[in-house]
């Protein structure tokens, strides 16, 4: 169909980009519009369509052209110029009569609803990632406001922060006593990064660094243009973390108090825009409150723990001081009494040896172990030197304290080895980290020394030392109730050397004079008198044997390991003369009991028993026995009495033979008989052979 004059001008005169193709798509006529849009002269027309398509857009418009020729219904497409405007592309068929007789190219200019659709969709996805942003905050604090510790917290902190910035990588670093910012949680960063940060802090980081000085955001939007990272020593590390850009928002609480720094960081250049910043700052604020919030949390429920612990500690101490005071007081004797409180108290508190060192009897200026208590025999070489060894007064640790009254800590290895001296390769050997040594008191001043040894390092313990100067205070009642019993023996002894000096001297002489007198009377008197005269002579030297035989009980002069045998039985002989009680000695008639002391205390004990029987148990018969086995000599005393259960025993009698007994190294046991009355026995156990 030929396209009449009318509609070529009806066509030139339209606004609308038109070109009308014949059936053979050659172009027939144009709008002006169409015309500059195809850039078509007069000489195009009756030209293929195809050869002129290209001028325009890409879109391959002749094939679409051909398919609308063939009968196909009208096609739509947006096309863009090669100027970069947008058009909406119309292809319809030309009809008449019911056939189609060309193509109709209709090219309607959308760019302005274009943009107006572009600039739509920015805001949408702007308001969809703002949404997004304000979802992932309200996540990050609700999850701030639940449970957690603080590296939960500042973990979801740079989880929100790297999520809503679209960062690669983050870490938060918090400044610590001394003012260096290390990092806390990080995400993203490799291994070698964050081990290359560890140590180094605050120093090297100069965005984090610059942050803290300032107060205010340092952000870097690229690293190789920055002047910041001109020579910095931590440029080659960031690179190969793969950071091109990063900011550093410094963290505060509430008053104004720095806190830290919330950093992200970008793998490519990267352009921080407002709304990003804004969202650092509303990151910041919560993220500030909540390390805060949790390390006031942390530090409460420090407190709380440590006040715990204290109450727990002082609990079980209590408990300890309990078992300490109940092991000495139920003790046969005071020193099992103070082995089980040594025994308790390194065990409770993991000590491996515990020693109470004692003044030497013989010069008081000299610490010699008395209890030693050892529960690692990894230790037995050291325990051995140090049950050898003597220690004088202000010299080396047991010494020192023992002179000035100051307990001493020693937590560090060097300083125990310096101070052990003469133990120290034994020390060395047996790895010992911890020696303590605390003096034992008795009013004001040091009467031993408490000594506890551990080959793992304990620091100083305020809690501790008032503990064990507790159970020292303790000891320390014992062994002044042990000293003040051993002055009562002496007084004993002494009263009795009294009585021995009064019936020997004043008795014995005034009944020597009393016989004298009788003699003188019985030459010169009458008949009569001679006889009774000679009587008295004879009671009065009567009198006289029975003081001396009662002197030589009550107080031999000497004893020593060959008459310890011949006084007992003269005790025996005493006490059935005086008192009527049958009194049996059973033994040899030598004892290998080392020395004249030990001979002596022995005796003492026994005399003790005898008349504790004789007082107080109503006996009819007593048994002394010496015993010798190898290695130990038991000296036993047995009444027919009423038992130590139903009589009113002497305690401070007991006493003194508990004293006797533990001042030669012997054990004491008083105890009911199995046939009745009462049976003390003492056992002493030497190295003399048999």
């Amino acid at each position: 169909m030929v396209v009449n004059d009318d509609l070529a001008h009806l066509l030139a005169s339209a606004d609308l980009a038109t070109v009308v193709l014949d059936p053979e798509l050659r172009v027939q006529c144009s709008t002006a519009a169409g015309a500059r849009l195809l850039k078509l002269r007069p000489s195009d027309t009756g030209r293929p369509f195809k050869s002129l398509a290209s001028r325009f857009v890409d879109l391959d418009a002749h094939a679409i052209a051909q398919l609308v020729a063939s009968g196909a219904a009208p096609i739509e497409r947006e096309v863009s110029s090669r100027d970069g405007h947008h058009y909406l592309l119309r292809v319809s068929p030309l009809t008449a009569n019911q056939s189609v007789g060309g193509v109709v190219l209709t090219l309607v200019d959308v760019s302005d609803l274009k943009r107006r659709e572009r600039a739509l969709q920015g805001a949408r996805d702007q308001l969809s990632l703002e949404l997004r942003r304000m979802t992932r905050l309200q996540v990050a604090g609700t999850r701030l406001g639940g449970p957690g510790d603080l590296g939960e917290a500042l973990d979801e902190i740079l989880s929100a922060a790297v999520e809503i910035t679209g960062a690669d990588m983050g870490y938060i670093q918090r400044c610590d006593d001394a003012g260096v910012l290390r990092i806390s949680v990080q995400i993203g960063f490799p291994p070698p990064f964050v081990d290359y940060f560890a140590p180094l802090g605050t120093d090297v980081e100069r965005v984090s660094r610059a942050a803290m000085t300032s107060r205010h955001r340092v952000a870097v939007e690229d690293l190789l243009d920055s002047q910041m990272f001109a020579g910095a020593a931590s440029l080659p590390a960031f690179l190969s973390a793969g950071v091109r850009a990063m900011q550093s928002t410094p963290l505060f609480d509430r008053g104004g108090g720095f806190l830290g720094i919330l950093s992200t960081h970008y793998s490519s250049a990267h352009r921080f825009d407002d709304a990003e910043r804004r969202w650092l700052d509303l990151l910041a604020r919560p993220a500030g409150d909540a390390i805060h919030r949790r390390q006031a949390d942390a530090m409460v429920t420090l407190t709380t723990d440590r006040l715990e612990q204290r109450v727990a500690d002082r609990t079980k101490w209590l408990a300890l001081m309990h078992q300490v005071t109940r092991a000495i007081n139920d003790a046969a004797n005071w020193r099992d009494g103070l082995r089980l409180a040594v025994e308790r108290l390194c065990e409770s508190e993991g000590w491996q040896a515990g020693y109470v060192y004692l003044p030497d009897r013989a010069d008081p200026d000299t610490l010699v172990p008395s209890i030693g208590y050892l529960r690692d025999q990894r230790m037995q070489a050291f325990h051995r030197t140090t049950q050898q060894s003597r220690f004088t007064r202000g010299e080396r640790l047991p010494g020192l304290v023992y002179d000035d009254g100051r307990a001493r800590w020693l937590s560090a290895k060097e300083e125990v080895l310096l101070q052990l001296d003469v133990r120290r390769d034994a020390a060395e050997q047996a790895g010992l980290q911890t020696v303590v040594a605390l003096p034992i008191r008795s009013g004001s001043g040091v009467i031993a020394v408490l000594e506890l040894i551990s080959n793992e390092r304990y620091a100083p313990n305020t809690l501790v030392v008032d503990l064990m100067n507790d159970i020292g205070l303790q000891i320390g009642k014992v062994l002044e109730r042990e000293r003040s019993t051993a002055e009562v023996a002496d007084l004993v002894w002494r009263e009795q050397q009294g009585l021995l000096h009064t019936l020997h001297d004043s008795l014995g002489q005034t009944l020597t004079g009393l016989g004298m007198l009788a003699t003188g009377l019985a030459r010169h008197a009458p008949a009569a008198t001679v006889e009774r005269a000679t009587q008295i002579g004879q009671l009065a030297q009567q009198a006289i044997a029975q003081v001396r035989q009662l002197a030589r009980g009550l107080f031999p002069l000497e004893i020593d390991a060959n008459s310890l045998m011949p006084a007992l039985r003269e005790l025996a002989s005493t006490t059935k003369t005086f008192h009527g009680i049958h009194v049996a000695v059973e033994g040899g008639d030598t004892t290998p009991v080392g020395d004249s002391r030990v001979a002596t205390e022995l005796y003492r004990i026994a005399q003790e028993a005898v008349t504790n029987a004789v007082k107080h148990a109503s006996a009819s018969a007593i048994t002394i026995a010496m015993r010798c086995d190898p290695g130990v000599v038991r000296l036993r005393v047995r009444d027919d009495g009423i038992g130590i259960s139903g009589r009113k025993s002497d305690g401070l009698g007991l006493r003194i033979m508990m004293y006797r007994a533990v001042s030669v190294g012997a054990t004491l046991v008083i105890e009911p008989a199995s046939t009745g009355g009462t049976t003390v026995t003492c056992t002493l156990r030497h190295s003399t052979p048999h």
